[in-house]
């Protein structure tokens, strides 16, 4: 099998971590539509737990970020064979920006 490159590691532990992230939030958001309209401590401690659940997803999106921000961005632009072509390659959508550098 093929060794897995750092930015694949990277991209795959964000992809795990969103899977997640998007089941809590579907639960947060069930909480916040079920609570009572009268239960202002109960929405505001649901309100509080969805600031810090979107903090978290922001802190984990930085993290990416730092590694290589492209891999935030889809390529729309890319049909499937293309995209499955780079991956073959090894390809690293910021590497442009490295070359003038050296």
């Amino acid at each position: 099998m093929f060794a897995s490159t750092p930015e694949q590691d990277v991209q795959q532990s964000f992809e795990a971590f969103y899977e997640g992230w998007l089941a809590r939030q579907e639960n947060l958001l069930e909480q916040l539509l079920s609570v009572m309209p009268d239960a202002a401590e109960q929405q505001r401690t649901l309100i509080e737990q969805a600031l810090c659940h979107y903090q978290q997803f922001l802190e984990e999106k930085s993290k990416v970020a730092n590694d290589d921000v492209f891999l935030l961005f889809p390529r729309p632009w890319l049909s499937a064979y293309e995209r499955a072509l780079l991956w073959i390659g090894d390809y690293k959508p910021s590497l442009p920006l490295f070359i003038p550098s050296r």
